[in-house]
């Protein structure tokens, strides 16, 4: 976790579309908080909210999970197989 210094805190303003403009200083200290990162919204009370850069897409995240499970497993043949039960 990176250390901030005490430094004023900056003020946003909320847009019309509800969207929130991170300064351009905490960008540059948090290179994480890139265009089009998702990030992860926690409420912590009722006048504040924490941001959480998500790592990757789930997809990603979970990208040969499987693999040792499956590896004795013939893809091709298991999916003939289904494709015979759907006739």
């Amino acid at each position: 976790m990176k250390k901030t210094t005490k430094k004023k805190r900056d003020v946003v303003t909320i847009g019309p579309k509800h969207q929130v403009v991170i300064p351009k200083a905490l960008r540059h200290q948090y290179r994480q908080f890139a265009k089009g990162a998702k990030v992860r919204v926690y409420p912590l009370d009722d006048k504040t909210l924490a941001l959480r850069v998500e790592d990757g897409s789930w997809a990603q995240e979970n990208y040969g999970v499987f693999k040792d499970i499956f590896a004795d497993v013939d893809v091709e043949k298991e999916l003939k197989k289904l494709r015979k039960e759907w006739d």
